[in-house]
Formats: C-alpha cells, structure tokens, sequence
C-alpha cells in the first residue's frame, strides 16, 4: 500500500495500485463534512486527476463507526455567524 506526501488534515489519502483510497478522518462528529474537509476532498481528487492519472478506482471510506453523517451543519453556522459579525462592525 502506497501513501502520497500531500498531508491533509480532515482526510488520508491511501493507494493500492490503481485504487485511491479516501478515508473521512473526523470521528468525533461521525465524519461530518464541513468546509475544511469538502476543499481536502476537491484538492485530493484533483491530486489524483494531475499526479496518478492511472487511478482507475476510487473508494471513500469513514474512520470510526460512521461513514459520513452528512453537513456539520454546527461548524458551517457558527461560520455564517462569523461572517455576519464581520460585516455588521
């Protein structure tokens, strides 16, 4: 099994020949996708579009007892709330 040098924080990253695989790396929120882990996804699959062109296979996997539980939507409104703070000042 072969792993590339691209550290992501969210995501790891494992090759098996021609097969990627992708595992979801935030257990404590059963792998929830937040912003952070969707552009780690987007930059891996265009890592393995530019760097591995022989990828022929492509498997995501979660760490944990959960795949992906869906948008962590907690992380994505506290983003929003953020963002509104920043502009009301």
């Amino acid at each position: 099994m072969a792993a590339t040098d691209t550290e992501f924080q969210h995501i790891a990253l494992q090759r098996r020949g021609q097969v990627a695989v992708i595992t979801l790396q935030r257990p404590d929120r059963l792998n929830a996708l937040n912003r952070q882990m969707a552009q780690e996804l987007h930059d891996v699959l265009d890592q393995l579009a530019g760097e591995f062109p022989e990828t022929r296979a492509v498997e995501i996997t979660g760490e944990g007892r959960g795949f992906c539980s869906g948008a962590d939507v907690d992380g994505w409104v506290r983003e929003l709330d953020a963002n509104v703070d920043g502009i009301r000042e």
